[in-house]
């Protein structure tokens, strides 16, 4: 990497850090603890409004982010050096721009990608000066999201469904400035969440709206009068509880991201609400009935069983919990749940047959992604470009491969795909703070499992990507985290066998 004289060297990287304003950093921490908060809530009548909502949410929020990212490193001095090192780059930027107005008019979503490609250049090169010159680790981390990221723009600008790529899909709202803005929000809380307290006022704030999420879905499970389908109008096509998140699978995706780390407070705190909380997750995942993020619940736990066998009274403790709650919902309307859970069986022997319909269509979905993969395989088509890709004659059957693995693998190609996995599974598997290695460690699991059968969306790729920068906080110090940082031994709980 190239150095200056200029900039701090390993000596005086901890004073720079440090010296970086108070101010900055506590308004990086109030906005992003209101993001985990509200962002979750952020919700419209219909499931289009419902992503829509979240849509402007992630662009407000990363705009106000990436302003104060650039207030950051001009307090430090900083910012004309590096507006110069990395002058070619921004140029390319400016010329990217330019072209996408051309292609796509004055569009929200072309101004805003237009303004998040610079910061982050500026952003992730800020950073990378501040890194000791022997923390390879995160200094590898942040070369893999650096190159993911270069790998999407790139197949966004350099495939035949540019157009839908840059905009993103109407419905979807999963396009590069969206991807750009997950990158700011990834960043920021790398940057800003800086000891342990304000981790875990982070990850609480997050777990707190979800009280709200799982309240408002067990009242759409319980209670599917005329009057609640009036305000829930999703219900009334598909009847399963959606929460706050628009749709059943977003539901499940998310539920399975909070989870872990509510089981990871109940075992440290020791107090009733944490318990209380446990199983209102649980019971939504229940309750949402997405067989998909079942497979991802039960995998996650298997392995926090594995992981606590040495400990017999926490894992009796949490299977206790999970058996009431499901004792007491499996009769309700009907044994719904029950029946719903049966429908597995049939859904296995469909796809052993090869039927389109298997996985309800997913087999069909799976088939026409993996028809159009090799003419991607290297570059991939551009983000939100799933339906675009059909060729001549051809009807898409939906707007995404319901799979994250054959999505980005058609989005960003096959190498995107493995430079994204590689980056998650050091981010949430080696890397992550040692007294939440084991809620993420359950959180990849879970996450990965679901994927199999459960795309990316609006409504939980920005919570991702700031539990990405979160777990990887603890890294951008030079010295270590304070003692804060450790659990005591009597609450520790091991991050696996």
């Amino acid at each position: 990497m190239h150095t200056d004289a200029s900039l701090p060297t390993a000596n005086t990287s901890s004073a720079s850090v440090r010296r970086f304003g108070n101010l900055e950093q506590q308004i990086g921490v109030f906005i992003i603890c209101l993001f985990a908060f509200a962002f979750p809530l952020a919700t419209g009548a219909q499931r289009i409004d419902a992503n829509g909502f979240k849509y402007f949410t992630v662009a407000g929020v990363a705009c106000t982010l990436a302003l104060l990212a650039i207030r950051t490193i001009s307090a430090s001095g900083s910012l004309p050096e590096l507006t110069r090192r990395f002058r070619p780059a921004l140029i390319l930027v400016a010329i990217f721009a330019g072209y996408s107005l051309f292609l796509c008019g004055v569009a929200l979503q072309v101004i805003l990608a237009a303004f998040f490609a610079p910061v982050l250049i500026l952003a992730f090169g800020k950073t990378n000066d501040l890194l000791r010159t022997d923390n390879r680790r995160l200094r590898n981390l942040l070369w893999l999201a650096q190159a993911f990221a270069i790998l999407t723009i790139a197949s966004c600008f350099f495939s035949e469904q540019q157009y839908a790529a840059i905009l993103g899909h109407p419905y979807r709202h999963t396009g590069l400035s969206t991807f750009l803005a997950c990158l700011i929000i990834f960043w920021s809380a790398m940057w800003f969440l800086r000891d342990a307290r304000e981790r875990n006022i982070t990850l609480k704030l997050l777990l707190l709206s979800s009280v709200v999420a799982g309240g408002v879905a067990i009242v759409q499970f319980l209670f599917q009068d005329e009057w609640l389908l009036r305000i829930f109008p999703p219900l009334r096509e598909d009847p399963r509880p959606y929460g706050t998140l628009g749709h059943p699978n977003w539901f499940g995706t998310y539920l399975l991201l909070l989870l872990p780390f509510a089981i990871h407070f109940m075992f440290r705190e020791r107090r009733w609400y944490w318990r209380a909380l446990v199983a209102l997750l649980h019971a939504s995942l229940l309750i949402c009935q997405t067989r998909g993020a079942w497979l991802g619940e039960a995998m996650m736990l298997g392995f926090v069983a594995i992981s606590l066998r040495r400990e017999p009274n926490r894992i009796i403790e949490l299977a206790g919990i999970l058996a009431v709650v499901t004792v007491i919902l499996l009769p309700v309307h009907n044994w719904k749940i029950l029946k719903r859970a049966d429908s597995l069986g049939q859904e296995a022997n469909l796809a052993v047959q090869g039927s389109s319909g298997a996985g309800t269509g997913r087999f069909g979905f799976w088939k026409y992604a993996v028809a159009h993969l090799p003419a991607h395989v290297f570059l991939g088509a551009g983000l939100d470009s799933f339906d675009a890709m059909a060729d001549e004659g051809e009807h898409a059957p939906i707007s995404k491969a319901h799979s994250i693995y054959l999505d980005h693998a058609l989005s960003s190609g096959v190498i995107g795909l493995g430079i994204l996995l590689t980056f998650l599974w050091k981010c949430f598997w080696k890397y992550p703070p040692a007294h939440l290695q084991l809620a993420f460690r359950g959180m990849l699991i879970a996450y990965l499992v679901q994927g199999l059968f459960i795309h990316d969306t609006i409504q939980t790729l920005p919570l991702l990507w700031m539990l990405a920068g979160l777990a990887l906080s603890p890294l951008l110090k030079p010295t270590h985290d304070s003692a804060a940082e450790a659990e005591p031994a009597t609450d520790a709980v091991p991050a696996s066998a």
